[in-house]
C-alpha cells in the first residue's frame, strides 16, 4: 500500500501539475494587469491592520492570519530545508517565481470564495465549484475538493504536526511522547470548542509572535553570515539554471513553493469566506499577501541562512540542519530560536488545519457530525504525537496534489468573474463609481 501511495504521489506532483500551477498563476497576473503585483504594498497596509470580527464572521486580519496559521508550519522550516537538500540552493530561485506567480492565485481563489460564501459567512472552494462552477460537474469536483481536504487536514495538518512538537518536546526536555501528546490534545480542545472565532482570536495572537521570533533568529544569524552573503545569492541564481541540476531545482523549488503558501490547492478560500468584508475583490487582496510573507520573507529567511551557513551537504536530517546552520551562525540561542519556532509553527498549522477540515466536513455532511470531529481531531493528535510515522507525509503531500486539480479547473472556468470583481473594487477605490 505504502509502495503505491509514493508512486501516485511522484505522478501527481510530476511536471504537469507544476506546470499547471505556474501557467495559470501566469495567466492570471496578465489577465488583472499584474495588479496583485501593483497593489502589493496598499494590500500589505490593510492586511496588517487589526480589525474586530462582525456578528459571527472573522475580522480580514483574523482570517489572514487563520490562513497563515495553516500555511506557516514546519515545512517553512524542515520543508525548505528538505528542497534545498535535494535540489540545491536554486530552489530558492524556483520558489521565488512560484510566490510571484501564485499570489495572483491565491488573490483569484480567495476572491471567489469570499463571492460565493453562505450567507452566514462560511464556504470555500466547495461552494466556488458547487455554484459558481455549477451544475453536476461542479457538484462532483466539490465533493472531491472536500473529501481531498477532509484527507489532509488529517495528515498534513495533525498527524505531522503533533508528531513534531513531540518530538521537540522530547530532545529539549526530555518529555514523554504521551505527556506532550494529552497536553497538544487539551491545549486543542480548550481552543477549538470556542468554534472559528476563537481559532481566528488564537491565530491573530499566535501568528505574529511566531513570525517576529522567527524574523529576529533569522536576521540575526544572516547579519553574522553577512561575508557569505554574496557568494550564495550568486550560487542560487546560478543553480536554477545551471545546464543539468536546473530541472532537480525547479522540481522541487516549485513544489516546496506550493507547500509553504498553498497558492493553488484553494485552502486558504475557507479562511476568506468567514471573513466580513464590503467587497470580495478586498479579501482577496488582503489573503495573497500570505503568499509574500510566507515564501518570499519567512522561507526565503530560512533559505538563506542555510545557504551561508555551509551546512548543505552534509549528513542529517532537514530539522536537524535547520537546528545546525542556526546554531553554527548563533550558537546554543540559534537551535532555541529553531526549535521554539519549529513548536509554534506546528501548533499553529495544527490549529488553522482544523478550521479547514472541520469546514470541508460540514459541507460533505451538510453540518453533522462537525462537533465529534474535533473530538476526533484532539485525538489524532493524541495519537501522532506517541506514533512514528512513516507514510503520513506522503500521503498528506498526494492529497495536497488532489486538491489543486478541482482548484485549477475552478480558477480557468471562473476566471472572467474575477477579472469583473477586481474591475468593479478597482473603480469602486478609485471612486470612479
Amino acid at each position: 500500500m505504502g509502495q503505491w501511495i509514493e508512486t501516485l504521489d511522484r505522478l501527481v506532483w510530476g511536471p504537469g501539475l507544476l506546470a499547471a500551477l505556474l501557467l495559470t498563476g501566469g495567466m492570471l497576473t496578465v489577465r488583472l494587469r499584474f495588479l496583485p503585483w501593483r497593489r502589493l504594498p496598499w494590500a500589505l497596509g490593510q492586511a496588517l491592520r487589526p480589525g474586530n470580527a462582525n456578528g459571527t464572521g472573522l475580522s480580514p486580519f483574523q482570517a489572514l492570519m487563520t490562513s497563515l496559521a495553516a500555511t506557516v508550519g514546519t515545512g517553512t522550516i524542515v520543508g525548505v530545508a528538505s528542497a534545498m537538500v535535494l535540489g540545491g540552493p536554486g530552489v530558492l530561485a524556483w520558489m521565488w517565481l512560484s510566490a510571484a506567480a501564485g499570489m495572483a492565485t491565491k488573490f483569484a481563489e480567495c476572491t471567489l470564495a469570499s463571492r460565493w460564501r453562505t450567507a452566514q459567512g462560511g464556504g470555500g472552494p466547495m461552494n466556488v465549484l458547487q455554484m459558481g462552477v455549477g451544475g453536476r460537474l461542479g457538484r462532483v469536483l466539490a465533493v472531491l475538493w472536500a473529501a481531498f481536504a477532509l484527507c489532509a487536514a488529517f495528515g498534513i495538518g495533525c498527524l505531522t504536526q503533533a508528531n513534531a512538537l513531540a518530538e521537540i518536546a522530547r530532545r529539549r526536555w526530555g518529555l514523554p511522547p504521551l505527556w506532550a501528546g494529552l497536553a497538544l490534545a487539551a491545549l486543542s480542545l480548550a481552543v477549538l470548542a470556542g468554534g472559528a472565532k476563537r481559532v481566528g482570536a488564537v491565530c491573530g495572537a499566535l501568528v505574529p509572535v511566531m513570525g517576529l521570533v522567527y524574523l529576529a533568529a533569522a536576521w540575526a544569524a544572516l547579519l553574522r553570515g553577512r561575508a557569505q552573503l554574496p557568494g550564495a545569492f550568486a550560487e542560487i541564481l546560478a543553480g536554477a539554471v545551471r545546464p543539468g541540476a536546473w530541472q532537480r531545482a525547479a522540481r522541487w523549488g516549485i513544489a516546496c513553493g506550493v507547500f509553504s503558501h498553498e497558492a493553488g490547492l484553494g485552502s486558504a478560500g475557507i479562511a476568506a469566506a468567514a471573513a466580513r468584508t464590503d467587497h470580495p475583490a478586498r479579501q482577496g487582496y488582503v489573503a495573497m499577501t500570505g503568499v509574500f510573507l510566507d515564501a518570499m520573507v519567512l522561507c526565503t529567511l530560512t533559505g538563506l541562512v542555510l545557504a551561508v551557513s555551509g551546512v548543505l551537504g552534509r549528513a542529517g536530517t532537514p530539522e536537524g540542519l535547520a537546528a545546525r546552520a542556526f546554531g553554527q551562525l548563533l550558537g546554543p540561542a540559534g537551535t532555541l530560536a529553531v526549535d521554539l519556532s519549529l513548536g509554534l509553527f506546528a501548533l499553529s498549522t495544527l490549529l488553522g488545519w482544523e478550521f479547514y477540515g472541520e469546514t470541508a466536513l460540514c459541507f460533505l455532511t451538510e453540518g453533522r457530525g462537525c462537533r465529534g470531529y474535533r473530538l476526533a481531531w484532539c485525538a489524532a493528535a493524541l495519537s501522532g504525537a506517541c506514533l512514528t510515522l512513516r507514510r503520513a507525509w506522503t500521503a498528506a503531500e498526494l492529497c495536497n496534489g488532489l486538491l489543486a486539480l478541482p482548484n485549477l479547473a475552478a480558477l480557468w472556468l471562473l476566471h472572467g468573474q474575477v477579472e469583473q470583481l477586481c474591475r468593479e473594487f478597482e473603480e469602486k477605490r478609485n471612486g470612479t463609481r
